[in-house]
């Protein structure tokens, strides 16, 4: 949603995985276990500050998901991924 009287953007992103294995099936593992749902939503407010500066704000996994991704090497259970973290960035054009 942008405002762009106040010069202001705000994000809202999902992503989503629907029945997902821990891992690909190798010679070694033949059936790998089905891996939760995964599911995670981020937020972010942006602010341009003049034509060449940008602040924003994200919150990353805004509901605080205990999520896991599929690991290439077999991690039994699959990758844990980040818990609720905030991230503040700032984006500045020098030429």
């Amino acid at each position: 949603y942008r405002m762009p009287d106040h010069n202001v953007e705000v994000t809202f992103s999902n992503r989503f995985h629907y029945k997902v294995d821990e891992g690909p099936e190798t010679e070694s593992f033949t059936d790998p276990d089905e891996l939760p749902h995964y599911w995670r939503a981020d937020l972010q407010l942006a602010k341009q500050l003049g034509r060449s500066t940008l602040l924003a704000v994200t919150v990353v996994n805004i509901f605080d998901r205990e999520n896991f991704m599929p690991s290439v090497w077999n991690t039994e259970n699959g990758l844990e991924t980040e818990p609720m973290s905030v991230q503040l960035s700032w984006k500045q054009k020098i030429f």
